[in-house]
């Protein structure tokens, strides 16, 4: 019965392959496919029958394909809807049975009428979602040779959003030409006000295939704006899984020169060293010795501050400039200050770790400076005077430098505000020989007005 029901459903395709080779001009599949036999007999056919036929029906639509393309794509979604639906296979068969002569006839299309092309993929995807996402990147790489803005364009009613369309159309491109992916990418970002979806997708691809070679296309580029943005979309990636990221940082450090800025390096090193400290420190580890080697450390010990990483006084160590470490400090202090408005006990955090009290002044000295900007309102100003009132409970002879340090304007504006109760309650355990001292600097610094 199984034999019988086999070469039942064969003569039926064998059929249909006549229909659909002599009516090339009416791609559609006959009204009687879903009478033709019950769904019983189609679950009983033999997958080695289901395999040929697939294979033999494969063949027939690639010979309608040729015949007449456009014919074909305006009626390939019927075609796919009408098989489904009387159940011969499921939609991944489907879209094996039609996809190559699906590719054909859209290359075809795309070479003497695109928008046509783009017209008939819009009818597909609303036939069938499936088989219009499977031949989408065929569609994109054909639309290409035109121009990626055609592309762009012919896509734009598909997914209705202009910066999806960048990240899908710069992703797609970049798997063949990164490079010119990028270059498009970064042209396009002050068009419209369009985000970086686009540069986004291009560094997506070029740094898992040839992360030293993304990086070093950044460092090429003249514009500093653009330069920022490449910068900025590759920082976003340096924690996606399986990224070899010392290529990227092998590339920036050997842009550093004497006078260079070492932002970009600082950054990477930054959000690497969020993701992996202990690969940081075995990368500097394996540094050779070159004229930027101490600043290599200078950015690895100011990554490890920003993370509050363990072993950041080891590192900080490895600085060989007395000066060089202050100022390395100084700006992280500014840095964690900036990142974090309004609460300045996280900079206090990281710096009161600090082994070396220089160093710790220096910080101290940064947040108070840093904390002061401006006239604070009555929370920062209570704020600022409670870390005070702790710095001075666990630290006081570095808490007192860093006062003595902080830019007499500010303490000016500051001193009328303060009064020596104000000190006194905002700094509950400290002492009140050290809460004289603190009035003492401030004194000094700046006299209350008699």
């Amino acid at each position: 019965m199984k034999t019988k029901l086999a070469f039942s459903f064969l003569g039926f395709v064998l059929g249909s392959a006549t229909y659909f080779s002599t009516h090339a001009d009416n791609l559609l599949v006959v009204d009687s496919l879903e009478n033709s036999y019950n769904h019983a007999a189609r679950s009983s056919i033999p997958n080695e029958t289901k395999t040929k036929t697939i294979s033999f029906e494969s063949s027939t639509f690639m010979e309608g394909a040729t015949i007449d393309p456009i014919k074909f794509l305006h009626s390939v979604g019927k075609i796919s809807k009408d098989y489904y639906e009387a159940g011969i296979g499921g939609p991944e068969e489907l879209d094996l049975l039609l996809l190559p002569a699906l590719k054909y006839a859209f290359s075809e299309v795309c070479k003497n009428n695109p928008d046509k092309a783009f017209g008939e993929f819009h009818n597909l995807e609303e036939m069938s979602y499936s088989l219009a996402n499977k031949v989408r990147p065929s569609l994109i790489e054909y639309g290409l040779a035109i121009s990626p803005d055609f592309v762009v364009n012919g896509l734009l009613p598909f997914y209705q959003d202009l910066n999806t369309v960048g990240r899908v159309v710069a992703a797609q491109w970049a798997k063949k030409n990164p490079l010119a992916a990028a270059n498009w990418a970064l042209s396009t970002l002050d068009e419209n006000q369009r985000s970086n979806f686009g540069l986004d997708a291009a560094l997506g691809v070029w740094v898992k295939n040839s992360p030293g070679e993304a990086q070093r296309w950044i460092e090429s580029l003249n514009n500093s704006e653009q330069k920022q943005k490449a910068q900025s979309s590759l920082l976003k990636l340096l924690s996606e899984p399986g990224l070899d990221v010392i290529p990227i940082m092998n590339e920036l450090a050997n842009s550093l020169d004497s006078s260079g800025n070492a932002k970009s390096i600082q950054d990477a090193l930054i959000k690497w060293e969020k993701v992996d400290s202990s690969a940081v420190s075995d990368w500097l580890r394996a540094q050779p010795d070159s004229p930027n080697k101490e600043r290599i450390i200078q950015s690895v010990a100011y990554a490890k501050l920003i993370n509050n990483s363990s072993g950041l006084n080891e590192s900080l160590n490895e600085i060989p400039s007395r000066e060089a470490l202050i100022s390395v400090v100084e700006k992280a202090a500014d840095r964690l200050i900036m990142t974090n408005p309004g609460k300045p006990e996280s900079a206090w955090n990281v710096i009161s770790q600090l082994a070396d009290s220089e160093t710790r002044v220096a910080g101290f000295s940064a947040i108070l400076n840093s904390g002061f900007n401006d006239f604070p309102s009555d929370p920062k100003r209570l704020k600022i005077l409670s870390l005070v009132g702790k710095s001075m409970a666990q630290d006081p002879e570095a808490t007192l430098k860093a006062l003595q340090s902080v830019k007499v304007e500010k303490i000016t504006k500051l001193r009328v505000l303060w009064s020596d109760l104000e000190i006194e309650k905002s700094a509950p355990n400290v002492s009140m020989a050290n809460i004289k001292k603190i009035v003492n600097v401030l004194n000094e610094a700046s006299p209350l007005p008699q």
